[in-house]
């Protein structure tokens, strides 16, 4: 992964947290959202372009107010379009725009799980608190995945919060999630279960590891093999990087 350049002054709005909602296209970040924000929502544009920006408020106890920034979706923190670098600099800082985010939510379709952690593993690795919202879980029963969500909150070392948004289903637990992790003091990320050399390869024997058997390692930044660990040697890998699993692949041995 490209280093990080240095952040600005962030801008700073008295008794106001920000936090940055993000996703892939398409799952369901707006309806986890609208599910969150209710009414309390701003819709304007950034500076100078058209893209569409919507902010909106979340109120806890003691006066505290959280500002949540539903930013353009994107697959990547390495941008390709306008949309995709309007977020991408808001989440590493280098933004005019950019926020001190306390947290950052990020909404993954459960049913396409392989291809949206390549956008949470990146999002983990900007060193920042970080929730995983797992979106769509009745689509991905429909389709005969099966999720382990506590193993799956363990490999990654971020909380996971299960949700069907356009049912309402998880939201009230996801706002607790948000609620508390803004008031508590930020905690350091742990480091995935499985192990990491300082070369940035891993040699796990793990039969779970993509490539990483007995006799491979797997070599990448770590964002690259926290994902890898999700799948099974025999997954085949798309040239983007991307495990192309079948739909009635069980992720239950997570």
């Amino acid at each position: 992964m490209r280093k990080i350049e240095s952040r600005p002054q962030p801008v700073k709005s008295a008794g106001v947290i920000d936090v940055a909602l993000v996703g892939n296209p398409n799952s369901g970040k707006t309806s986890v959202f609208n599910a969150l924000t209710g009414l309390r929502q701003k819709v304007g544009n950034y500076p100078g372009v058209t893209v569409e920006r919507k902010t909106g408020l979340l109120n806890g106890e003691n006066g505290l107010s959280v500002r949540l920034h539903d930013l353009p979706g994107l697959y990547s923190l390495v941008p390709k379009s306008l949309d995709d670098k309007i977020a991408a600099d808001i989440l590493t800082g280098r933004s005019p725009e950019a926020r001190d985010l306390r947290l950052i939510v990020v909404v993954a379709d459960a049913s396409n799980l392989s291809r949206n952690l390549y956008l949470v593993t990146q999002i983990i690795e900007l060193g920042k608190p970080v929730l995983l919202a797992l979106n769509m879980m009745d689509v991905a029963k429909s389709r005969g995945l099966q999720i382990d969500v506590q193993a799956l909150e363990k490999a990654l070392g971020v909380p996971v919060i299960p949700l069907v948004a356009n049912k309402g289903t998880g939201i009230a637990e996801l706002r607790r999630q948000i609620l508390t992790h803004v008031s508590a003091t930020r905690d350091e990320i742990p480091e995935p279960d499985f192990p990491l050399d300082k070369g940035g390869s891993n040699k796990s024997s793990s039969p779970f590891v993509a490539g990483c058997g007995n006799t491979h390692s797997c070599k990448g930044p770590r964002a690259v093999q926290r994902r890898c660990a999700f799948f099974p040697p025999t997954a085949r890998w798309s040239a983007g990087g991307t495990p192309m699993t079948k739909r009635s692949r069980s992720y239950k041995k997570w």
